[in-house]
């Protein structure tokens, strides 16, 4: 992305089937020790505070989460993706097979070598 903004005769695409996503999160450890509350909480603050997500957008492309910074508009939206229909529950439930598959047809293939 940081080429196309920069000027550069880009295009990206995406996969009409479905992209894929990754979400990102930040959490506080409930019964965490005591004495790290405090900076863990700022920590948060910081995450989501316009010059974090300054830096989010500018620097990594990434959509921003606080009302009151853009993200480029040279970038499609969230929205505008056709996204994998990913069921999270059902891949939760089902790790070991899927990772016992990979191993088996992917990771394994004389290919990937």
């Amino acid at each position: 992305m940081r080429s196309v903004i920069q000027g550069y005769p880009i295009v990206i695409t995406y996969p009409k089937e479905g992209a894929g996503y990754g979400i990102t999160c930040a959490a506080m450890v409930k019964g965490g020790p005591a004495d790290e509350v405090e900076a863990a909480q700022k920590f948060i603050d910081w995450l989501i505070s316009e010059n974090a997500m300054k830096i989010a957008t500018s620097e990594f492309n990434q959509y921003s989460l606080n009302k009151n910074v853009e993200s480029d508009p040279k970038m499609v939206t969230f929205d505008q993706i056709n996204k994998i229909k990913y069921d999270f529950k059902w891949s939760s439930e089902n790790k070991a097979a899927i990772c016992e598959r990979f191993e088996a047809e992917v990771r394994s293939s004389s290919d990937a070598k």
